[in-house]
């Protein structure tokens, strides 16, 4: 990862123009926030405006400038637009990092539409007021179904999660896929030789069969937005969504994972950034989960005949606590001082599920300091 100054230096704006010039069919004409970028984690934006568009581009530069993008920020944006109802941005042009050939710009980059309008904020107690509220949950209820019923996956989609070695657009149960996230965490903490953070994971894993709704275990995957908090959704002065930003990461997923409650909605123990004021988001009101699920259930009734959905986001709290608390540290944390107690039961559901960790992780072996350490930890909790 490259600093913001060592990209700029690299960036060369005037062939950046042309290149948008030469897709547009007509002159750009100007970088509107030339002297000061929009700088976020891991980007660079710059803003293109053309003379004869009423339209803006957007100039999305990576400061990872060694690796290739189009898995984790093009291909979701791709699967997005499959729908004429997901307000994704459209995909004008693209030179991908890590990409060999001639490229005047100098850097990688992506040039998406530039949504005009503002992020959704605040988002509290009182704002915005309950009219406007309900404006947007009813749409981004619309959101959440357009995306599983009309983004169809093909074989170029990544399926979040799933082991190593399954083949590509392959997708497995959802008790395979939780046990592989809980796995992840275990080979993290072995590696780290993190014992006792080990020892909560193995507890967890002995947990699994409590967070798979067992009528969904193999139901097909799904394509959602992971991430739809007001940050990421722009609408205008009405409150009409223009646009859903931020798709980089957002892959098919089991249902289960998919049908949880938005981000504006949900309030995960531990979840939010720890800079981030109470009343700024991630927030957690009766009121509004409740309207949410009525009109969810009205929509998803004239469209499929069921509620499906509804009903396994009604009930999906404590599953998406378990599932984001693997790769979450605080939300971690959270999750083990209310359900991992070093009890006798836990202690040795750990033990048995040492020997099924190694069963299907064959980097590890019985002999292993690292192993023998953790069991030998375990063994004496008794």
């Amino acid at each position: 990862m490259r600093s913001v100054d060592e990209v700029l230096k690299l960036l060369n704006k005037q062939a950046l123009l042309e290149v948008a010039s030469s897709l547009a069919g007509t002159p750009a004409c100007q970088l509107d926030n030339n002297s000061s970028p929009i700088t976020g984690p891991g980007y660079i934006i710059f803003i293109i405006s053309f003379r004869d568009r009423h339209e803006r581009w957007t100039a999305r530069i990576p400061l990872n400038q060694d690796d290739s993008f189009l898995e984790i920020c093009i291909r979701p944006i791709q699967l997005a637009r499959k729908s004429p109802n997901v307000p994704a941005p459209r995909i004008h042009g693209l030179f991908d990092c890590g990409s060999r050939g001639y490229n005047p710009v100098g850097v990688g980059y992506m040039l998406l539409d530039w949504i005009e309008g503002s992020p959704m904020m605040p988002w509290d107690l009182s704002t915005p007021p309950v009219p406007y509220r309900q404006k947007v949950l009813d749409q981004i209820a619309d959101l959440i179904l357009n995306m599983i019923h009309e983004c169809p996956l093909d074989t170029e989609t990544l399926f979040y999660g799933v082991p190593d070695g399954t083949p590509k657009g392959t997708q497995v149960s959802t008790s395979i896929w939780l046990t592989e996230s809980v796995d992840r965490g275990i080979r993290r903490t072995l590696r780290r030789q993190d014992y006792s953070t080990a020892i909560d994971y193995l507890i967890q894993r002995s947990m699994i069969p409590r967070y798979v709704d067992a009528q969904h275990e193999n139901c097909p995957w799904v394509f959602v937005h992971v991430d739809l908090h007001n940050d990421n959704i722009i609408i205008d002065e009405e409150y009409n969504i223009k646009g859903i930003i931020d798709w980089d990461c957002n892959f098919a997923v089991p249902l289960q994972k998919a049908a949880t409650f938005p981000k504006l909605l949900e309030n995960v123990p531990g979840g939010a950034p720890p800079s981030l004021p109470e009343t700024h988001a991630y927030l957690d009101l009766a009121a509004d989960k409740s309207y949410f699920l009525s009109i969810l259930a009205e929509k998803e009734r004239k469209r499929t005949n069921g509620t499906s959905i509804t009903r396994l986001m009604e009930t999906s709290r404590e599953r998406n606590f378990f599932e984001m608390s693997h790769h979450r540290v605080p939300v971690h944390r959270e999750f083990v001082s209310r359900f991992c107690p070093r009890t006798s039961e836990n202690v040795l559901a750990a033990l048995k599920e040492v020997e099924r960790f190694l069963d299907i992780n064959a980097m590890f072996k019985a002999s292993d300091e690292a192993i023998a350490r953790t069991v030998q930890t375990l063994e004496a909790l008794l």
